[in-house]
């Protein structure tokens, strides 16, 4: 009985380590959250009394708990990158195409959505579902001019396509760092996200995080020349995002790119430095 008791006080164990795991990761990328921290706190606490109650001795129990938040803290200090975001037509995509000459790796939301939405992807027939086969091209592709006319003057339109699509990115996100970051061992990675500021889980991940941004009357300009829009439904889509204002008070580094493409270089030498230092005092 005794043997039985101390076998299921081990397997219990043994279910806990990938949650003590993430405790550890959570620990390291939350700080100084009491709640999240008292969850991890108390989840190594109970999977050190199981190891007990398997006859482990107290000092493999202890061992146990700390190799098992260590591994969580260097999992998630691995997985901490650069994060660039801005609103539409900022100028994030010449930031990037600079970097990558850097050397630099990017994961691109964008890259990632128009992956999800191909010819017979799950996502995209649920979109064709939701708002019609108008939104399809006579290939089978998404009509992304003609969706984007659809949901941007509604908040409500805007959220049914939201729903289908944002944890499937956010998935495809966190696949691409962990395959980058702790498969690949890659440290020069960084996450071009337009909504990363948006996202609680991204904000945590991504240190620093870099706002591309113009004056609204630039935007507004660049995309009626880039999309071929009608002044007002530039507009609409400019202010369906998070406002400029409050993008620069949760960003670490703002960039102005309402200069000359030779203004956007000079930054973007900076900003590799500047990446360059953070990546180092991460690792």
């Amino acid at each position: 009985t005794q043997s039985t008791w101390g076998d299921h006080q081990l397997h219990m164990s043994l279910l806990l380590l990938p949650f003590n795991v993430l405790c550890g990761g959570v620990l390291y990328l939350v700080g100084r959250k009491p709640l999240l921290n008292g969850v991890a706190t108390i989840s190594s606490l109970v999977a050190a009394i199981c190891l007990l109650g398997a006859n482990f001795a107290l000092s493999s129990s202890l061992f146990y708990i700390l190799v098992t938040l260590s591994i969580g803290v260097w999992s998630a200090q691995r997985c901490v990158l650069p994060g660039i975001t801005g609103g539409i037509a900022c100028g994030k995509s010449s930031v990037d195409k600079m970097l990558i000459e850097k050397g630099w790796t990017i994961i691109d939301t964008d890259d990632i959505a128009a992956r999800l939405v191909r010819p017979g992807s799950p996502a995209l027939q649920k979109i064709v579902d939701t708002f019609g086969n108008s939104i399809l091209r006579s290939d089978g592709t998404l009509d992304r001019e003609m969706l984007g006319s659809m949901i941007f003057p509604s908040s409500q339109l805007r959220r049914k396509l939201n729903a289908i699509l944002h944890w499937r990115i956010g998935r495809d996100i966190l696949l691409s760092i962990v395959k980058l970051k702790l498969v690949r061992m890659k440290s020069k990675v960084v996450l071009d996200a337009p909504l990363l500021l948006e996202s609680f889980v991204l904000r945590l991940i991504c240190r620093p995080v870099i706002l591309i941004e113009v004056p609204e009357a630039v935007q507004v300009e660049r995309l009626t020349k880039r999309n071929h829009l009608g002044r007002q439904d530039a507009i609409d889509r400019i202010r369906a995002q998070m406002p400029s204002w409050r993008r620069r008070e949760l960003a670490d580094i703002v960039i102005d790119n309402s200069g000359t493409f030779e203004d956007l270089q000079r930054h973007a030498e900076a900003l590799h430095s500047q990446l360059i230092s953070s990546v180092d005092g991460i690792l």
